[in-house]
């Protein structure tokens, strides 16, 4: 039975929050998707599911999960992000786009409830916008209910700037939820909407996230927060970061850059900058300034 206070760490998707499903849904399309309500978890967004043919099971015994019904679906723990993929892949169109969205969500201010783990585009980006340019924004649900995201993160283009400092936008995705908005949809956003940039291989910021870092022992293995970043050459296998928590002078490991990312995803707003680079911590602005 799912418990909302329970992570498990995906593959895919990082540390989640976990359930359960059949094994039809976690590997599966078109099966349909029912949900089963833990009364002590009345508001659990991603509460257990299963398919038709486990809800005919569960059904036949009675209303409950017998040894055969449990052995047919063959139970799985997922993350969350994967339950709400497996929900998309099993339910009708008409199932999903029945939810209106009223504002899009302030990223900025989220990131600072969480600025560790919650990584956006640097400020110097996000009010620089080129027309051309895709960027992820957050639409928010005005009412959803379980099992359902709160939200749905698409990709718009920017078309022009504002001399207010607003942009104008074209929505560049069909949403699964919302149905007020499609893809053409003309969105007005500002710089404190924008959730990420998209960043094509060797067309503007870009790191493989396979090749290593180095990186402070201090940051490893005391958790201490990256204050310092540096580019300096690289090679085949190293990107050529250099990671300090405090000063130069720290012992260095390397480690591939997925690690260092996943313990510190806000890293992410740097490290595809350019050789020569240097970036320090603003705690004040919860982000890294460029020094070089």
């Amino acid at each position: 039975m799912s418990e909302p206070d329970k992570t498990i760490h995906c593959s895919k998707h990082g540390q989640r929050v976990a359930t359960f499903v059949c094994h039809h849904l976690a590997h599966s399309a078109n099966r349909g998707f029912n949900i089963g309500i833990n009364p002590e978890y009345a508001d659990d967004p991603f509460p257990d599911a299963w398919c038709d043919e486990c809800e005919q099971k569960f059904e036949e015994a009675g209303g409950e999960w017998n040894d055969e019904a449990e052995e047919f679906a063959d139970i799985r723990l997922i993350c969350c992000d994967c339950y709400v993929a497996a929900r998309l892949r099993n339910q009708e169109e008409e199932l999903r786009r029945r939810f209106t969205t009223t504002s899009l969500q302030d990223i900025v201010a989220s990131h600072k409830e969480a600025p560790r783990t919650f990584s956006i585009p640097r400020s110097d980006e996000r009010v620089n916008l080129p027309p051309g340019q895709l960027v992820k924004l957050v639409f928010e649900i005005a009412e959803t209910e379980p099992g359902l995201p709160g939200a749905e993160r698409m990709w718009v283009e920017v078309k022009e700037r504002r001399a207010d400092g607003n942009y104008v936008g074209e929505l560049h995705n069909q949403p699964y939820f919302i149905s007020n908005v499609g893809e053409g949809t003309e969105v007005i956003f500002g710089p404190e909407h924008v959730a990420a940039l998209y960043v094509k291989k060797d067309d503007g910021p870009w790191l493989d996230e396979s090749l290593e870092v180095s990186c402070s022992e201090k940051i490893i293995s005391d958790d201490l927060w990256p204050c310092l970043a540096e580019r300096a050459s690289g090679s085949p296998t190293h990107t050529g970061w250099r990671i300090y928590a405090s000063d130069m002078n720290e012992t260095l490991v390397s480690i591939p850059a997925q690690q260092v990312l996943d313990q510190f995803p806000v890293l992410d707003s740097v490290l595809g900058e350019d050789v020569g680079s240097s970036w320090k911590w603003d705690e004040a602005e919860l982000e890294y300034k460029r020094t070089t």
